[in-house]
């Protein structure tokens, strides 16, 4: 069967930056990912000291950027 939908490439940036065009990517792939993507953030979230170091990150951050 062809994949209906058309491949494309991610053109990377640099190492920490990618591209993705999401209007180019089916609802259904784009679901999964997201689930995919919220349970890992669950995940680190519960591990020991990263909600706090979060938290600590939050409230600087607020503070510096305090409109």
């Amino acid at each position: 069967m062809k994949n209906q939908y058309k491949q494309q490439r991610l053109q990377l940036v640099s190492p920490e930056v990618a591209t993705v065009t999401l209007s180019t990517i089916p609802k259904h792939r784009l679901d999964n990912l997201c689930r995919a993507t919220l349970h890992a953030v669950e995940r680190y979230f519960e591990l020991p000291g990263v909600r706090e170091e979060y938290e600590e990150w939050l409230k600087e951050y607020r503070k510096q950027n305090k409109s």
